[in-house]
């Protein structure tokens, strides 16, 4: 669940010429390939540093995307393409239903927005009710950002509009109704959304100016409303604060990371998974966790939370039945932050419904808690307590020690040009080599004033510079 999505960045990525070195090597036993990955209910999806899209797990609807419902326990490519930039799987259960999230979407680096899986409810939004077990295309518009929910999908667009379709029983879509939708439909009219996520059956958003909104299911406060846990059917302000950074969905709970680097969790607690030291039944607003300011990003699952904090340790909490948090035992549950014995190192965590996974900075990915269809893509079906390697079965792979990859899109852009990574700090070049612009710890930057062109765009990543060529249309 989210982030249910694992990437060195938190939305998507374009492939573009990139000073980085690449070889064609066989089986790298630390599986130093990925750039992308999501840890779903079931099933897993994730984008390799090549561009080419794989997945693994459950697939009785086709939501692995290989033209068959045959499930696999190892990664498998799907289809041939290689401009793959974000991918994610549907991360979650719903109860009134007894059903599974069961889709995946993904998007291409044209902006193209593609799913597949299970579609009773059109959340594949291409407006039947038929699944699919290959890609399609959703429209003809471009995107920059997608999430899964249980039976539902959100998307922005790259003009900073937020769209939605699928189930809607509880309001998670937006809309001002309970309508189940089919096709994409835009939430409001407003164009300052900056990040989206939805893994079960509410969602949360942040604007332009870092504020924070939710909408949909509310039974256990999950939408951070004091003395109010009625559903939400429009997008509705959480508080005064404008500086959320980044946010993630559980079953019943919800996270946040304020710019200061603290960590913020509210809703159900049943299992610790709030991370407060104590098991309670839900907290209505936004809590601090600790006092720290470490804090960098946070992923959720059914009941357990994973942090990463800025030097790149893991920390998990909440239930643990399954070994998902890592921690080399299946204790029932953590009621305060842990730290991963085999943590360090983590770029970017995500968390499915029982199992977890981690993207490395060496592009490896690691994968641990809950595996009985396979979801791990390590090889079998048992669970594991402590991180494990996937391996890289194909040839593609990234030399350790190489430069970090980013990637930008959409390209060409009009306007907003995202970043596959929040870099450190990166400038704006044009080909005459004078410098139009400089920003600080981003992943973004906006070319609004910029004349249509090719320039370079130079950024420091883990204190080394790479180096990409952008356009401007």
């Amino acid at each position: 669940m989210s982030s249910a999505s694992l990437h060195h960045a938190f939305t998507n990525t374009l492939h573009v010429p990139v000073i980085v070195a690449v070889l064609l090597l066989h089986t790298v036993a630390a599986g130093q390939c990925w750039d992308h990955v999501s840890i779903g209910m079931r099933h897993s999806v994730g984008v390799q540093v090549d561009g080419t899209l794989w997945t693994w797990g459950w697939n009785d609807v086709g939501q692995l995307g290989n033209g068959t419902n045959t499930p696999v326990n190892i990664p498998q490519q799907v289809g041939f393409d290689s401009d793959w930039v974000l991918a994610v799987a549907a991360g979650s259960f719903d109860v009134v239903l007894n059903t599974n999230g069961k889709h995946t979407a993904a998007i291409k680096a044209n902006g193209t927005l593609w799913t597949w899986g299970g579609n009773d409810h059109g959340q594949l939004g291409d407006g039947t009710l038929v699944d699919r077990n290959s890609p399609a295309q959703v429209g003809t518009d471009t995107w920059v950002a997608v999430q899964c929910g249980a039976l539902h999908t959100v998307a922005l667009r790259s003009d900073s509009t937020l769209w939605a379709w699928g189930y809607n029983t509880y309001g998670q879509l937006g809309l001002g109704n309970l309508v189940e939708g089919h096709t994409p439909t835009q939430v409001g009219t407003d164009t300052d959304w900056w990040q989206i996520v939805s893994t079960d059956m509410h969602c949360l958003a942040l604007k332009s100016d870092s504020s924070l909104w939710s909408w949909g299911l509310n039974n256990y406060y999950q939408l951070g409303f004091f003395n109010d846990n009625q559903n939400k059917v429009v997008p509705t302000h959480v508080g005064s604060a404008t500086n959320w950074r980044s946010i993630a969905t559980g079953r019943y709970f919800s996270f946040a990371v304020k710019g200061n680097n603290t960590l913020w969790g509210w809703g159900s607690n049943d299992s610790g998974q709030l991370g407060l030291g104590v098991v309670a039944g839900y907290h209505p607003v936004p809590q601090q966790i600790g006092t720290g300011t470490m804090w960098e990003a946070v992923a959720c699952g059914d009941a357990h939370t994973l942090a990463q904090r800025t030097d790149g340790s893991l920390w998990g909490w909440g239930f643990n039945y399954f070994g998902q948090l890592g921690l080399n035992n299946n204790t029932w549950n953590y009621l305060s932050p842990q730290s991963l014995p085999n943590g360090v190192g983590s770029s970017a965590v995500s968390a499915g419904y029982y199992s977890s996974g981690s993207l490395r900075a060496d592009s490896s990915l690691w994968t641990w808690g809950g595996n009985d269809h396979g979801n791990l893509g390590v090889g079998d079906m048992l669970q594991r307590e402590v991180p494990t390697a996937v391996v890289c079965t194909f040839t593609t792979a990234v030399p350790e020690g190489s430069l970090p990859m980013l990637k930008a899109y959409p390209m060409p852009t009009e306007a907003l040009l995202f970043l596959n990574r929040t870099v450190d700090a990166l400038w704006l070049y044009d080909l005459h080599g004078r410098s139009l612009l400089t920003l600080q710890s981003t992943d973004r930057l906006d070319l609004t004033g910029v004349q249509a062109g090719t320039y370079l765009l130079h950024a420091r990543v883990n204190g080394q510079v790479v180096h990409v060529r952008v356009m401007k249309r």
